[in-house]
């Protein structure tokens, strides 16, 4: 993880090594034999990283709605 920003007002130049994994779920629905609509969700969980004197969470959630069409 490489970082160059700004937190709390402090100008941070950074890079750490961290570790995590996923959690993915979802469902496909057919509309038709040619489409069809999804819905997915994925939670990320990882380490804190630091960068100097600052940790920061990288945790997060990710929902995505997806519609296809098949050929």
């Amino acid at each position: 993880m490489n970082f160059d920003g700004e937190i709390n007002d402090v100008i941070i130049h950074g890079e750490d090594t961290v570790f995590g994994g996923h959690v993915l779920m979802g469902f496909h629905w057919d509309l038709r034999p040619s489409a069809f609509i999804g819905l997915e969700g994925k939670y990320l969980f990882m380490e804190k990283a630091q960068f100097e004197d600052e940790k920061v969470e990288l945790d997060g959630f990710t929902m995505i709605l997806k519609l296809g069409f098949r050929f």
